[in-house]
Order: C-alpha cells, then sequence, then structure tokens
C-alpha cells in the first residue's frame, strides 16, 4: 500500500482550501492591476487625443467600472449598473 505524506497531514483539506484562497486571491489582484492599467491608459488616451472626447466614457462610468471590476461582477453596458 502506497501511502503519501500529504495523505497523512493533520488538517490537510484546510490547508488546500487556504493555498486555493490564497492563490485565488491573488489572482483577483493581478487581474484587477492590470484593468486599471488599461483605464489609465484609456484616460491618457481620452485625454491626449484632440478627436476623442469625454462623452465617449464619462468619469462616473470609469469609477464605476473599476468597482464592478473590483467585485467580480460582471458590467452591464450602457446601463450603469453591474449584475453578479
Amino acid at each position: 500500500m502506497d501511502v503519501t505524506i500529504a495523505s497523512r497531514l493533520p488538517h490537510r483539506q484546510e490547508i488546500a482550501q487556504a493555498a486555493f484562497a490564497l492563490a485565488q486571491r491573488k489572482a483577483q489582484d493581478l487581474v484587477f492591476k492590470q484593468r486599471h492599467a488599461v483605464l489609465r491608459t484609456d484616460t491618457w488616451l481620452d485625454e491626449a487625443l484632440s478627436f476623442a472626447g469625454s462623452e465617449a466614457v464619462g468619469q462616473a462610468d470609469r469609477l464605476a467600472w473599476i468597482r464592478v471590476a473590483s467585485s467580480g461582477a460582471r458590467w452591464q453596458s450602457g446601463s450603469g449598473a453591474a449584475s453578479t
């Protein structure tokens, strides 16, 4: 009978769940940083280009989008609301 050391660890289920939760949180933080970088680039382009106006995406929509992106909900285009 082949018994691994990992199968003998006490609280192995809790350790695995904690490791998964940590990995998930790190992935969410990375995605949030990437989305925020895209938002900064969009804002810079909006302000720098003469033919791009702020009417395309308003500041309130940008801030709402950041809140939605960080919460994990999905943005509903045009409604200014998020769905879960």
